[in-house]
């Protein structure tokens, strides 16, 4: 182990009661028997240099600092599911087990099973605090997935429904097909907008002009923020939490409680159901109350699935174990506590916060035709056309492990299916991808012990089992950005240069890489543009110290995958720019129109006065390079989170925050109007 790090790993925790199999020794032992040489990329035998580089967004920071703040308070890591690896011989880690549903009780063998009844869910938690200790959902009967006898494993090698007048755009979502929540929608002719954290508006657009014709006011449930919702022909489907205030004259003073508690509120999630038939008199036609926090939201064949976290009965009776019981632990829906079959727990004592995927029959809003309640903190989701898949970085491993729940969504019923890990840490939702026969595809980031970095790819069968991979891809670069297209993924890895590398993955036994293109800072964001072009959004950076420069545009050539080209690129003049914030709903892309734009930001120095100025930048490709169409001059504006680009025809619409500002696309983009 490199002797800085476990300098600040026993710095960190040099307060704190550290298992026996989890001090610095045992640890080490257990890195020892990972034989990984044979994965070992040649090329990388020299590590360039050990300088680290990690995109880090700014909601992913915000969780990371999450993190930390709850093992400084709770001397504990705070963790999704992990594997452990003690008692386990280099022959059981080349194993490849991995675990597969009992259809008959919806577990997943010596990963998670279904509670018996409340009180062994309750009894759980009561231990887990009392102990102080957070164990995974794997246990150590499961192993890594490090493969099947019949895996191929490639190293990489150097260097090869409403009457609209004309289109309008969509939400830009992760999974074609697969609708998602925003906080601004249009039917392409009325605009649909978050205005206020408990209200939305309902706006008519007629060739630019806009009126205002009725407001939902979502405050008529308590004190609510509003997060997102989804539009469907006549139906408004609305997410909005309402905190509760908590009476701290019931809490017991005597205790530790009162120092556990960190907010004063319950908070609860609300899906709500808004009849549109009359747009002047929007009418509430369904309620669903769970208790917990949102999380994210996705739409398909009539049925909503969303996801929303439970942890109450952690902050506010972390210590104070003697009043827990099942009706502070067991999440609620309309106010029941949810069926112990609909649980499912870790095979060893946890009392991580439950992760919940509800579905709703939009024909029945009023009910939950399915929950599935795991405990284990989850840190994202990827939703594709078949399978919702959990995933979070295991800190028993420090962080070195990445482990994966997939659950199967059909007609408002959730099923767990297997369970399986990688090594490194998923980089967004766009770097793990689910082919058409089910395989897993995933790029990875490695912190290795040296302080250096690998890139690299594993694939997993619909059963979880890794059967290929391709190893350290880069040589001491993480990943950037990821985009897979049928039989090809398209992968950004970065440190001072951005290799863009193509990847065939049509063979998930023996992925191959077929070209590699360096070249100066990355992108951030890829799209795909159409078959022959992928069009990246990213920044430029210095080719000798990596310092990340102004916002980068780029359009690769991929129509021969095996000599992709950048054709074309755009540096904007904006020094310290961001966009997207992480955030890909945020950005509009309609290559159909060929259109595509975002919101950004600069930090620039005003006479030696920092400044704050930002910009709405809109483009087109002319099939040679990038022509601005319009650059939309936003003041000093600071909230990326809240804007919006839309078009409706030959008009486009600004959304920033409670204002809404039209433009005459046929006119240069000439401004029309203003709704405040």
């Amino acid at each position: 182990m490199d002797e800085n790090m476990e300098k600040k790993i026993k710095d960190s925790v040099e307060k704190i009661e550290v298992p026996k199999s989890l001090t610095p020794e045992s640890m080490e032992q257990k890195f020892e028997q990972w034989d990984d040489e044979k994965y070992e990329n040649p090329r990388n035998k020299e590590i360039r240099s050990k300088k680290r580089i990690k995109k880090f967004p700014i909601r992913r920071f915000a969780a990371a600092a999450a993190a930390v703040a709850v093992v400084i308070a709770f001397g504990v890591g705070y963790r999704f599911t992990g594997l452990q690896l003690e008692n386990q011989s280099n022959e059981e880690l080349d194993a490849g087990v991995s675990a597969s549903a009992d259809e008959t009780s919806y577990s997943l063998p010596g990963v998670m099973h279904t509670a018996k009844s409340y009180e062994e869910v309750t009894d759980m938690v009561k231990k887990a605090q009392k102990n102080r200790e957070r164990t995974s959902w794997v246990t150590n009967k499961t192993t890594e997935l490090w493969g099947t006898e019949d895996m191929a494993v490639t190293e990489s090698e150097d260097s090869a429904d409403v009457d609209s007048t004309g289109s309008y755009s969509k939400t830009n979502v992760r999974t074609e097909g697969v609708d998602e929540g925003d906080i601004v929608k249009t039917d392409g002719t009325y605009l649909y907008q978050y205005i206020s954290s408990g209200e939305i508006r309902i706006v008519k657009t007629m060739d630019g002009k806009m009126k205002e014709v009725s407001i939902i006011d979502l405050n008529e449930i308590g004190d609510s923020y509003l997060d997102e919702f989804i539009l469907d022909g006549n139906r408004l489907y609305v997410i909005a939490e309402v905190y509760d205030d908590v009476d701290l004259n019931t809490l017991d003073d005597s205790s530790e409680e009162i120092y556990s508690l960190s907010y004063d509120t319950n908070t609860n999630v609300y899906v709500l159901t808004y009849d549109l038939t009359d747009k002047t008199n929007p009418k509430l036609s369904g309620k669903v109350k769970l208790q917990g926090g949102y999380d994210t939201l996705r739409y398909k064949d009539g049925y909503l699935y969303v996801m929303t976290r439970y942890d109450n009965y952690r902050w506010y009776n972390l210590v104070l174990t003697s009043t827990l019981n099942e009706d502070s632990v067991i999440p609620r829906i309309n106010d029941e506590k949810i069926s112990a079959d609909s649980i499912l727990l870790p095979e060893e004592e946890s009392d991580e916060p439950f992760y919940m995927a509800c579905a709703i029959d939009v024909e029945n809003p009023n009910e939950v035709s399915d929950v599935k309640a795991v405990m284990g903190y989850v840190d994202d989701v990827y939703v594709s056309k078949d399978n919702i898949y959990l995933y979070n970085r295991d800190y028993e491993a420090n962080g070195n492990r990445t482990v994966i729940a997939k659950f199967s969504y059909e007609n408002g019923t959730i099923t767990p299916k297997a369970a399986g890990a990688v090594k490194g840490d998923i980089d967004d939702s766009f770097s793990i991808d689910e082919d058409n026969d089910g395989n897993l595809r995933i790029m990875t980031t490695l912190w290795t012990d040296n302080g250096g970095l690998e890139s690299s790819l594993y694939i997993l069968n619909k059963d979880m089992k890794r059967i290929g991979a391709l190893l350290n891809i880069a040589g001491n670069e993480g990943v950037k950005s990821c985009r897979f297209m049928g039989d090809y993924a398209y992968v950004v890895t970065f440190r001072n240069t951005d290799p863009l590398f193509t990847i065939d993955v049509s063979n998930p036994k023996s992925p191959e890489i077929l070209s590699e293109l360096k070249l100066p800072g990355f992108s951030e964001y890829l799209h795909i543009w159409n078959s022959e072009y992928l069009l990246g959004i990213g920044f430029d950076a210095d080719e000798e110290s990596g310092s990340v420069g102004k916002v980068k545009l780029s359009m690769f050539q991929i129509s021969d995958p095996s000599n992709v080209s950048e054709i074309t690129t755009k540096i904007l003049e904006a020094d310290g720019s961001t966009i997207t914030d992480g955030d890909y709903k945020s950005i509009l892309i309609d290559p159909e129109e060929n259109l595509f734009g975002f919101y950004m930001w600069d930090y620039g120095d005003d006479s030696n006065n920092w400044t704050n100025h930002s910009y709405y930048k809109l483009f087109r490709f002319t099939g040679e390079e990038f022509e601005e169409v319009a650059s939309i001059d936003c003041g000093d504006f600071y909230n990326g989170g809240s804007v919006r680009g839309v078009y409706i025809g030959d008009y486009f619409y600004l959304v920033l925050d409670s204002e809404i500002t039209s433009y005459d696309r046929t006119n240069g983009y000439s401004k029309i109007e203003t709704l405040n």
